[in-house]
């Protein structure tokens, strides 16, 4: 299966777009710990990976996920089994 953009990056191998991907989940994190969310909505989830992330972080989380892609919304659902996630 070919992967999307969207999980080339934050699939990537390279050194510099990692970090930058890492510091970007970071600083998602750092907003949720600072406002002490307990639940987020993710607009535009993608494939899941940020919300992965923050389940990584926080297993508490209740995470709600959408996306216009159908493919995009099946692919989170496989790697986030605790994520509700819908197609808008």
């Amino acid at each position: 299966m070919k992967n999307s953009q969207d999980s080339r990056k934050y699939l990537t191998s390279n050194p510099i777009k990692r970090s930058l991907i890492n510091k970007f989940l970071e600083e998602i994190h750092l907003y949720a710990k600072k406002f002490q969310s307990k639940t987020i909505l993710d607009i535009g989830c993608g494939e899941g990976f940020v919300d992965k992330f923050l389940l990584s972080k926080n297993y508490r989380y209740q995470i709600t996920g959408v996306d216009i892609s159908k493919k995009a919304v099946r692919a989170a659902k496989k790697r986030v089994s605790k994520l509700s996630v819908s197609v808008v």
